[in-house]
């Protein structure tokens, strides 16, 4: 199993399975993805808020297919043109 970026699916899956009481292995084989990838998941798991708020990043970021960049800031968007992500420099 080599290295691949989670998906919101992926993602959701493997905190469901993190409540059911599976083990960091049990889930990597069920779902492919290598025990350490699962591990560093379940790290950030630990904080309720940051998985809604990685989780909510990775779905913005699903849905962008354009993106501008005006002076220092990065709009990504999506279809409809509406900003789903924003980056501005500090």
């Amino acid at each position: 199993m080599g290295f691949r970026h989670l998906t919101t699916t992926d993602r959701i899956r493997i905190e469901t399975l993190f409540k059911l009481r599976y083990s960091t292995r049990t889930i990597s084989a069920e779902l492919k993805i290598h025990h350490s990838t699962i591990a560093m998941t379940e790290m950030a798991c630990a904080d309720p808020t940051l998985m809604l708020l990685d989780t909510r990043y990775f779905a913005a970021l699903n849905e962008v297919t354009s993106m501008s960049l005006d002076g220092t800031t990065l709009t990504l968007a999506n279809t409809d043109g509406t900003a789903v992500v924003v980056y501005l420099e500090r």
